[in-house]
């Protein structure tokens, strides 16, 4: 009787080992994902701000992973993929415009006097 309770015990331990390393997993898996949406934040962003530093009339075009949304807050942009999961970046204050459909994989920056578009 004691070996069936002692047996009975070490399985549900093991259980619950299985179960926490299979949480783990999938949380780990959650951070990868929003931290690709994090990066694709932060290299948009960080070209904006470089472009909206430099004179009027200069440009960048940066490749990005194709099926993230990019949309824009105050002061900020924000990437999520397909999944929902998103990251976001920090802005400098400037005027700027986004039009970036969710399939592209190149996206342009424009500094236009001051104004600046994000085309992809």
């Amino acid at each position: 009787m004691e070996f069936f309770l002692l047996f009975a015990m070490i399985l549900v331990v093991f259980i619950l080992f299985l179960f926490f390393l299979n949480e783990m997993q999938l949380f780990t898996n959650y951070i990868m994902a929003s931290s690709g949406s994090a990066s694709v934040a932060f290299t948009i962003a960080h070209s904006i701000n470089v472009v909206s530093l430099g004179a009027g009339g200069m440009s960048s075009v940066v490749d990005i992973p194709t099926g993230y949304t990019i949309t824009m807050q105050p002061k900020a942009i924000v990437a999520t993929d397909s999944q929902n999961r998103s990251g976001s970046a920090m802005l400098l204050p400037s005027n700027v415009t986004i039009s970036i459909p969710t399939n592209s994989s190149q996206v342009t920056i424009s500094n236009l006097n001051g104004t600046i578009t994000v085309i992809g």
